[in-house]
Parts: C-alpha cells; structure tokens; sequence
C-alpha cells in the first residue's frame, strides 16, 4: 500500500471508524448497512484490496452478505459499485462505493430513525455531507491552522521572562560556549574550591 492509498484507508476510517476493519494481507472489509453500522443484523460485507496502481487502477472488491441479505441484492450490489468503479478511475473512489451501496439499501429497507428534538434542528438543517475529498481538505486546512497558531504562540513569548532575569529570545540569543570557541575568545570560569577537614585516626 503506497502513501495515497494509505492516506485514503485513513480518512475513509475518519469518517465510518466503526465499520472498516483492517487485515494483515493489506486488505481491509467495509460493513455496509442502512444504518452503517457493524452490528446491524442485515448488510453486505465488502472486502477492498487496493491494487498495484490504484487509483489509475480497479481495487480488487468482494461481496458476502450478511444477516438476511439475499445473493440477489449481492448482483445488485456489484452493478453499482462496478458503475462507480468506470466513472472513478484516476481517483480515490471507495468512499463513493460505500455511499452508493448504503443508499441502495436504505431504498431497500425502512429504517425507523427518531426524529430529533426541535431544540436539535437547527444544528441538523446546517448539516454538511463529507467526501473524501473535502475531509483531506479540512484535514489540511486543519493542520496548517494549528502550525500558525503554534507560531503565534512562540513568537507571543519571546520577551516573556524565561530565566534568571532574561526574556526567552535573550536566552536563545546568546551565544554557545562553542561558538565563543570558534570565534576566538576566551571563556571566563570562576572555580571555587572549598577546604575539607580530613580526620586522621590512628
């Protein structure tokens, strides 16, 4: 498994971290479901094994279903990941197999789902559906953020006092000991040495 795809296996376990599980051969399975989750009692179990080139390649995919889940929803189910698979090539296109199959489950299931509070729904109606793509996105975003807030931080207590009287850029400023070696001066070094009475018993 090469960077991208690796970085894809970790944004795809971002964002579904309770239905990938991951084996030793470099493969990993997806329980999809309805509801997305491990535990549903119907599903498909779909087996993703990133090739060679992948993207620019097919991943290698494999169907098994779970609970009541017929062999006829399974020939479905291939149809509509192999039409993602022609449409996707050259680019990262698990997290829209794992969609496409969920919504042609929901269609086949009636999924009782409680209404949210009328308190929640505003933060509900505000609601942004996450691709692949605009994970990696915020991801990055994210990260550069939290680098610029760390250098905020550090410049901010430059002239904070750090050490016996000395703001921080003053500590770091000085020279090293080395660097007054190299550049030819003498170091100053006050030794002092204190007299230890020594008992002799004979």
């Amino acid at each position: 498994m090469n960077d991208e795809q690796a970085e894809e296996l970790g944004a795809l376990e971002s964002i579904y971290p309770d239905i990938i599980q991951k084996h030793s051969d470099g493969s990993f399975d997806v329980f999809i479901s309805a509801i997305l989750d491990q535990n549903s009692i119907d599903g498909i179990r779909m087996n993703v094994l990133f090739t060679e080139h992948y993207p620019n390649d097919a991943p290698i995919l494999t169907f098994k279903p779970f609970g009541s889940t017929s062999n006829h929803i399974i020939e479905e189910v291939k149809q509509v990941a192999h039409d993602i698979v022609n449409r996707s090539l050259n680019s990262p296109m698990t997290f829209d197999i794992i969609e496409a199959i969920r919504e042609y489950l929901e269609k086949l299931t009636i999924v009782d789902i409680p209404k949210a509070p009328e308190i929640f729904r505003k933060v509900y109606d505000k609601y942004t559906s996450v691709s692949l793509e605009t994970f990696l996105s915020w991801k990055k975003a994210y990260d550069e953020e939290q680098k610029e807030l760390e250098r905020l931080r550090m410049e901010a207590i430059k002239f904070d006092i750090f050490i016996n009287g000395l703001t921080y850029a003053e500590v770091w400023s000085k020279p090293t000991g080395k660097q007054l070696f190299e550049g030819g001066e003498e170091l100053e070094v006050e030794e002092e040495l204190k007299d230890e009475d020594i008992e002799v018993v004979s």
